[in-house]
């Protein structure tokens, strides 16, 4: 059977509060599957502060509910996962602003399901 779990994360598009859905591959390693709408910012109390270490990759047909991009990416400064346009030189993040230049790459090391709250100033 296999497992999932969320990471809240945030449309880079809308600014909208995104729940993005990765399953563990039989490989080990973590695919987006999909993503859902929040009805708002979640709390501490909303969800797990487990991390996975591994590597995350775009699963096929991977789009964000909101915008339909077809990628995500973390910020360095603040940690929100949001979601991206892929071939996109640069990003802004939708939460601090901060501004990001993108090198693609296959996958990102590690990611907290509550990265996005709990790495916040």
């Amino acid at each position: 059977m296999a497992k999932y779990f969320i990471v809240n994360g945030v449309c880079s598009t809308r600014k909208t509060p995104v729940g993005y859905q990765f399953k563990v591959g039989d490989d080990g390693n973590y695919y987006a599957v999909g993503s859902l709408r929040l009805s708002g910012p979640s709390t501490d109390s909303d969800s797990s502060t487990e991390t996975h270490t591994g590597k995350f990759l775009t699963g096929l047909g991977f789009k964000c509910r909101e915008c339909g991009n077809d990628n995500f990416s973390t910020c360095g400064k603040c940690g929100t996962m949001f979601c991206i346009q892929s071939g996109a030189p640069t990003v802004t993040c939708p939460t601090c602003g901060n501004v990001i230049s993108i090198t693609w790459v296959d996958s990102i090391d590690e990611v907290s399901e509550s990265s996005s709250k709990s790495s916040k100033q």
